[in-house]
């Protein structure tokens, strides 16, 4: 399964290096698992309504992010790892919006 960070696993981390006094300013948390935007639309997709229509522009000369995968090195090394897949923390995620707002 791919992974994605969770609220929960961002405040773990936080946790984890506080506790930790690393020299280091920044580190990267989450997983080296890379995915396009249009894989986490047709995930999302899935997940909350099937009839949704996605629609990309590819039209647009938008020169973002090309790569999506974060470097953890520094991260493993110190010995965080996440702990949440991205199928789960999507799932928490959607219902705890479809929660908040009925």
């Amino acid at each position: 399964m791919r992974e994605v960070l969770h609220v929960d696993e961002v405040a773990n981390a936080c946790e984890f290096y506080l506790r930790k006094k690393t020299s280091q300013p920044l580190v990267n948390i989450g997983s080296s698992i890379e995915m396009t935007i249009k894989e986490y639309a047709n995930t999302v997709k899935k997940k909350i309504d099937s009839k949704v229509v996605i629609k990309f522009d590819n039209n647009k000369k938008i020169d973002g992010v090309k790569r999506k995968k974060l470097d953890i090195t520094l991260a493993n090394k110190h010995g965080w790892k996440a702990k949440m897949n991205f199928s789960k923390a999507l799932h928490e995620t959607i219902e705890d919006f479809k929660n908040s707002h009925r």
